[in-house]
């Protein structure tokens, strides 16, 4: 009864093995991808498909005994011995390669490969597929895409130097005009004016020539910020210094309009800053918060240490920023729906987002229409 079970046994293990090297034949024969059998130890190839033909161009039986490493091409980034060693290593092999054709032609192709049993003996199974088509076609839809991207690119900068221009005739005209009122006011009526008239007339001029160099500066700083070229050249700074100067000049120069109120908790002596960038950023934010905000409202400015930065924070009362416009508020050329008739170029926060980052800072903000803005500046809290 045992030995009858045992040959019922090896019977069925027989019949499965032949079925499955059946199957194995069938799809070795029928691949559309190229399959070599090669022996592990000689590299000599023992078996191909006829897929060999199509993938590259030999008939089955010219590979049988041929070296498998004759295949590779010159510039094949594995030679035939690294080939097996790296196989051997990993166990199964996934590289793309060039390979050499019969007509002397090269292909770039998909190379897997395994240890398996063949017969009695160790060998590798690998299984071709030609790429070269599929990389060609990867290469032209990059290019494609690169293309596009350029395009989009110059449709951005034409669009930019479009805004550009409108902004520099709008708002140039306006403190042009007011110099040459004010001085062809002065050339009629010098003997006639009094003193107190001619001052404010040149005044008038040397502050309208000042907002002009202003803008201009604005517009340099964005260019090259565009174009990668803005430096930065930090030094030791006494920062509440700093900032309390610029506040005091602005303060001069508006006069009784709005109250800037400065404060500082804390030293800030010695910390690494540009001094011109920051100036940038102090100088834009208060002359937003002055600008949207009514006569006569306190403007508030804050430095202060917080979670191990340095925060430098400017709040106003004014109009505030509406939620539609939030998102493009750092937008070159960008102006809120509100603003209305009040004059500006649309850099101001550009200008001051780009200096922050520049010192590996970042600005935040919080606003609401009709009851006012705060922009925060956060800074590494380093020290010289």
């Amino acid at each position: 009864m045992g030995v009858n079970r045992d040959i019922t046994e090896r019977k069925r293990s027989e019949a499965a093995l032949q079925a499955s090297e059946e199957k194995f034949g069938a799809v070795f024969r029928e691949s559309l991808d190229m399959i070599l059998i090669i022996d592990s130890e000689s590299s000599l190839i023992l078996s191909a498909n006829r897929a060999t033909r199509a993938v590259l161009g030999y008939e089955p039986d010219a590979l049988v005994g041929k070296e498998f490493g004759a295949l590779f091409s010159n510039d094949a980034r594995l030679s035939e011995p690294e080939f097996v060693r790296a196989l051997r290593e990993k166990g199964s092999l996934l590289e793309s390669q060039v390979f050499t054709r019969a007509d002397g032609t090269t292909s770039l192709i998909d190379v897997s490969a395994t240890i398996i049993m063949w017969g009695d003996k160790e060998a590798i199974l690998a299984t071709f597929r030609d790429i070269t088509e599929q990389k060609r076609l990867e290469a032209e839809l990059m290019e494609k895409e690169l293309l596009r991207v350029a395009l989009e690119k110059e449709q951005e900068l034409g669009e930019l130097k479009n805004r550009f221009m409108s902004t520099v005739s709008h708002e140039f005209r306006t403190p042009l005009a007011m110099i040459l009122t004010s001085s062809e006011l002065v050339e009629r009526y010098y003997d006639r004016l009094a003193a107190e008239r001619r001052a404010a007339a040149f005044e008038t001029i040397k502050a309208q020539v000042k907002h002009l160099g202003d803008m201009l500066d604005d517009i340099s700083v964005i260019i090259k910020a565009q174009m990668g070229r803005l430096e930065f050249h930090p030094k030791p700074v006494d920062l509440g210094y700093l900032c309390r100067r610029v506040v005091g000049e602005i303060q001069a120069t508006i006069g009784i309009a709005h109250l800037l109120e400065f404060t500082c908790q804390g030293a800030f002596v010695n910390i690494p800053i540009d001094e011109r960038l920051l100036q940038h950023i102090l100088r834009n934010l208060l002359s937003n918060a002055v600008k949207y905000s009514p006569p006569g409202e306190l403007v508030e400015i804050e430095l202060r240490r917080q979670n191990g930065e340095i925060r430098l924070q400017v709040r106003d009362h004014g109009i505030g920023i509406p939620a539609d416009d939030q998102e493009r508020i750092f937008e070159a050329y960008h102006r809120a729906s509100n603003v209305g008739s009040i004059s500006g170029t649309g850099l101001g926060l550009k200008i001051v987002k780009d200096c922050a980052e520049l010192h590996g800072g970042a600005v935040d903000f919080e606003s609401e229409s009709g009851k006012g803005t705060a922009f925060t500046i956060r800074l590494p809290a380093l020290v010289l």
